[in-house]
């Protein structure tokens, strides 16, 4: 398996074990807010909390599109929030993403074919321009971790 393949089953593999633990019967927690305050929690259990706080927004099973709602309410969630705490280069970038429009094509080029590959296909043929407009953009704006970022 190539290693852009590998990390990518990963990530979704990661996903999933993060959002099984969260389920309809699960009811959400409005302290959790003051509690992270208060809390010393790391990077790990914030960036695990931030995005089961944001898992309603899948509804089956994982897709690109529900990935894409998700990861988008994850970023706008944690730099509103406990962002300020814990900065990350690779979250900053994501709502550079976001604020130039090339999220959605930055989501579909990482999950789109390992996902589904025929709907990828098509995603493709239809999205010819905001792919060439994200790749020009992606050219210019490299992501440059930086030396505070947490390390695996």
């Amino acid at each position: 398996m190539e290693r852009g393949a590998e990390i990518k089953k990963l990530m979704i593999e990661s996903y999933q074990g993060i959002l099984s633990a969260t389920g309809p019967s699960e009811l959400p927690d409005f302290r959790a807010a003051s509690r992270e305050k208060e809390s010393g929690k790391n990077f790990e259990e914030a960036v695990v909390r931030t995005l089961r706080r944001n898992a309603g927004v899948i509804r089956e099973w994982l897709t690109v599109e529900s990935l894409i709602m998700l990861r988008t309410r994850f970023i706008l969630s944690w730099t509103q929030g406990i962002g300020r705490k814990y900065p990350f280069t690779l979250f900053s970038y994501h709502e550079k993403l976001l604020s130039s429009g090339h999220f959605d094509a930055y989501n579909q080029m990482l999950f789109g074919a390992y996902l589904d590959s025929k709907d990828y296909s098509l995603w493709l043929k239809t999205h010819a321009e905001p792919v060439k407009s994200f790749e020009q953009w992606r050219t210019r704006n490299p992501l440059q971790p930086a030396s505070y970022d947490p390390r695996p």
